[in-house]
């Protein structure tokens, strides 16, 4: 299923777009890990709108959260000194 037909079924996953597009890595800081940001802010949120979650059959699939999913996380910056590298 494609990002556009899933935002046109769930248009709150546009909300969680802007929010991981507004993400930025700290330079200050030591270092910045996506992992950690996707699975505590975005996946709880993303799982309740589409996959198994989901309250609209349309989206309640594992392709609807695969898209979902990949969407959002591409958009944030990448890992840099955590302990996932």
């Amino acid at each position: 299923m494609r990002w556009e037909e899933i935002v046109e079924i769930e248009p709150e996953l546009v909300e969680l777009f802007n929010e991981a597009r507004a993400v930025r890595d700290d330079k200050e800081r030591d270092g910045f890990c996506a992992n950690q940001v996707f699975y505590t802010q975005f996946k709880p949120r993303i799982a309740k709108l589409v996959g198994w979650g989901a309250d609209n059959d349309a989206v309640a699939t594992p392709a609807a959260y695969e898209s979902a999913f990949e969407m959002i996380y591409r958009l944030l910056p990448p890992c840099r000194r955590c302990g996932c590298l």
